[in-house]
């Protein structure tokens, strides 16, 4: 009696960037390694997102009643990505009526615009501007 594996390309299958109504698809490939056994292609998986989240599933592909094959699928929307300095450091100031200002750049590179909001309650005289405002995605870099 013959031996057999069965093996799936690729291994994990990930949709990046999806956006809800657009339809996705991905090949997966059996391959079924005993004497002289070619490889099968599965239908392709098929997603239509309904939703803007990232999702966690799963296909199984049984074989001969004998072994189950477990491909996982990840579903990864568009997402903002802000980036800024963790700590904010505007050093030792003496300001002797003076306007004294420092920037701290955020900026996206995420897949998706994005929004941020300054919260700051401490000392009356201090102010962050702007407290609310929208990014769009940060131009490439190369």
């Amino acid at each position: 009696m013959a031996v057999s594996c069965v093996r799936a390309d690729p291994r994990l299958v990930e949709f990046n960037d999806i956006k809800i109504g657009h339809v996705y698809k991905k090949t997966v490939t059996l391959f079924q390694f005993t004497a002289a056994s070619p490889a099968m292609v599965v239908v392709p998986g098929l997603l239509i997102p309904e939703k803007q989240e990232e999702v966690r599933d799963c296909l199984l592909i049984h074989v001969e009643d004998t072994e189950t094959i477990k491909i996982p699928l990840l579903e990864f929307p568009k997402v903002c990505s802000l980036l800024v300095d963790s700590v904010l450091d505007f050093g030792c100031i003496a300001a002797n009526n003076q306007v004294i200002s420092k920037h701290h750049p955020i900026t996206n590179k995420g897949t998706a615009p994005g929004a941020f909001q300054v919260q700051y309650s401490r000392d009356p005289l201090v102010t962050v501007s702007p407290c609310v405002e929208s990014l769009q995605l940060a131009p490439p870099s190369g």
